[in-house]
């Protein structure tokens, strides 16, 4: 195995923060930093069973558009060229702040689940506790794609994406506030 070393990553960190930067008016500097706490984070959870490190990190990097726009109280701000804010909204809606606050303070996988049967019917249940469970992932595979959830429940391209659909409705809605 190649070593890993902080400066053969460099210029991947540079590459994508001057793209951020560049697209959302963040400071190059600021998105930087970041990116080399990515590499960081990314480097501590490591297995080099999973797939090579500067593919796991090229994806990780796509973080710096959250940290791009995302302000520090979690509200996100969608800023132009220029700099100048567009559209601004907090990303906890009503009904995920209620569910967050019924829980205990660190949300376990068994909760989302609980919610998720709360939330979700039938397939869409079995689709999200197919997706926690990981057993998508295999050499090679850093996330799941809607045709290898066709395979693994013998559905159409139609019904799929509509269940996909609901599933990441779901997510971006409830399920990932609670592991901010």
């Amino acid at each position: 195995m190649k070593e890993v070393k902080f400066e053969n990553y460099i210029k991947m960190i540079d590459k994508k923060a001057w793209e951020v930067s560049k697209k959302t008016g963040v400071d190059f500097e600021e998105l930087q930093a970041y990116g080399a706490l990515i590499y960081c984070n990314i480097l501590e959870k490591y297995d080099v069973s999973k797939s090579s490190f500067s593919t796991i990190f090229y994806l990780a990097l796509n973080r710096l558009y959250e940290y791009a726009y995302y302000d520090k109280d979690g509200n996100y701000t969608a800023k132009t060229n220029n700099g100048k804010s567009v559209i601004q909204f907090s990303p906890l809606t009503e009904l995920a702040e209620k569910s967050i606050e019924s829980m205990e303070i660190s949300p376990t996988m068994k909760d989302l689940l609980e919610l998720a049967k709360e939330k979700l019917e039938g397939d869409s249940y079995k689709l999200i506790e197919w997706l926690v469970g990981r057993t998508w992932e295999f050499k090679g595979k850093v996330k799941p794609c809607l045709t290898m959830v066709m395979r693994q429940f013998s559905w159409n391209r139609k019904y799929a994406e509509v269940v996909w659909n609901d599933c990441k409705d779901f997510w971006n809605e409830i399920g990932w506030t609670l592991y901010c």
